[in-house]
């Protein structure tokens, strides 16, 4: 699934570059759902960890997140 350009610029952020550089959104596609969520999720929680946490808090209400 292609990620909009919302995502994209947490997930270029994330990854060192500045939001519209564009030049690892192939790979950053190319991530997993579940990756792009670990991602996002570690951007804007300000740690991976934290990230991890709230997948978990997630699937423990019912959501159903897979790879």
């Amino acid at each position: 699934m292609k990620s909009p350009e919302s995502i994209m610029k947490m997930l270029r952020q994330r990854h060192g570059l500045e939001e519209g550089d564009t030049s690892k959104d192939e790979f950053l596609q190319s991530l997993s759902p579940i990756d792009k969520l670990r991602e996002v999720l570690g951007w804007e929680a300000g740690c991976a960890r934290r990230a991890e946490t709230l997948i978990s808090w997630a699937q423990g209400c019912g959501f159903k997140i897979s790879s």
